[in-house]
């Protein structure tokens, strides 16, 4: 590490010995690396001028003037000036909002939905800021869960079985994860699954994330139509012992007594 930097509460720019500049998240870790060796960076600093040129310094001192650039950029707000042999260059970091409308720009939906959910639950971002920054993804989450709903239902159009069922259970998974975490459960129920139930196998699919949202007290004020659609998913599986979980832990007024009475 030649040079390193604060541009935010949480966020650092540390420039390597190969003239590379990386973006820290103190607690994600590396995010960003760019090469920055065309810019040729300025080594003779003013701090450090004449230490590699027979001063009365330590060794130690006349190896680190060839190696030092703490003097060849600095800071203001979020942009970061580094200066070159002939000219200054400029970097900006931009802040999180930004990144998740490039993520959104370039059509990618799974790191555009995680990014988000990280932002939401904070762990990126501006402390200060979190309220506003939920706002943003709340109101942006609607459009995120339509996107990857088509890609999972269009976005595998030739392969067998297994990668069929492999592709439902990755983006499924995230979609209900999605709904869970920023509480939007509207979407996972009269969105979503509305979808998923138009083919067999991705409803199953679905239905198996549901098994584990029940277990964990996570289906909360289900529509009574999708409680009986996945009570006879349970029953026509055989899965009785998940059966007896979800009649128990699913409010009445959401259950077809008359199924469930008779069944057990």
């Amino acid at each position: 590490m030649i040079g390193l930097m604060w541009v935010e509460p949480y966020y650092l720019v540390i420039v390597d010995a190969d003239e590379k500049v990386h973006l820290i998240d103190i607690m994600q870790g590396e995010v960003a690396v760019e090469d920055a060796s065309a810019i040729q960076l300025a080594y003779g600093t003013a701090d450090f001028k004449g230490l590699s040129t027979g001063g009365n310094v330590s060794a130690a001192l006349d190896y680190l003037a060839n190696s030092v650039c703490y003097q060849s950029y600095c800071r203001v707000g979020p942009i970061a000036y580094l200066l070159g042999q002939s000219a200054v260059y400029e970097i900006t970091v931009s802040d999180q909002i930004a990144q998740l409308e490039n993520f959104i720009n370039r059509g990618e939906v799974i790191s555009a939905v995680l990014f988000a959910l990280d932002i939401f639950v904070g762990k990126i971002g501006c402390r200060s800021r979190r309220a506003n920054m939920r706002h943003v993804v709340s109101a942006c989450m609607p459009d995120l869960v339509q996107t990857l709903l088509t890609l999972t239902t269009t976005g595998l159009e030739n392969g067998k079985v297994v990668q069929l069922i492999d592709h439902y259970k990755k983006h499924i998974q995230l979609l209900v994860k999605a709904c869970i975490t920023t509480g939007r459960f509207d979407l996972l129920y009269n969105t979503i699954y509305a979808s998923l139930a138009k083919d067999a196998l991705s409803k199953a699919i679905f239905f198996e994330f549901i098994d584990e949202m029940v277990l964990d007290g996570k289906f909360e004020n289900p529509p009574p139509a999708l409680v009986s659609d996945y009570f006879h998913h349970l029953i026509a599986e055989g899965n009785l012992s998940q059966f007896e979980a979800a009649v128990v832990r699913i409010r009445v007024d959401k259950q077809d007594i008359h199924f469930v009475m008779t069944t057990c």
